[in-house]
């Protein structure tokens, strides 16, 4: 049985039999790569949302509800991300780093 086919069936660790040490190639690859233009227009939108908080903040920062107002924490930006924890996503493959 493959790797592949254990580790999606499996409930619990005891009882996988593992013939050799898993490769990176055992795995299945993403599929939900951002070709370079999606991932521009998510920078672009990103920019622009801040840039309207900035404006609304300056707007309305003299009324009293947004003095008292306790703003829920956001979401992590795709800037902001650990470019370890979400490569796949932002990269369209290992040449696409060359050409930075």
């Amino acid at each position: 049985m493959s790797l592949y086919v254990q580790l999606s069936r499996a409930e619990r660790w005891e009882g996988l039999y593992l013939f050799r040490r898993p490769a990176r190639g055992d795995f299945i690859e993403p599929k939900n790569v951002l070709d370079r233009q999606m991932r521009d227009g998510v920078y672009k939108l990103e920019r622009l949302g801040g840039e309207t908080r900035l404006r609304f903040e300056h707007a309305y920062r003299h009324e009293s509800w947004f003095q008292d107002w306790d703003a829920i924490a956001e979401s992590t930006s795709v800037t902001e991300v650990d470019e370890e924890d979400d490569t796949s996503l932002w990269c369209d493959s290992e040449d696409d780093e060359s050409e930075s």
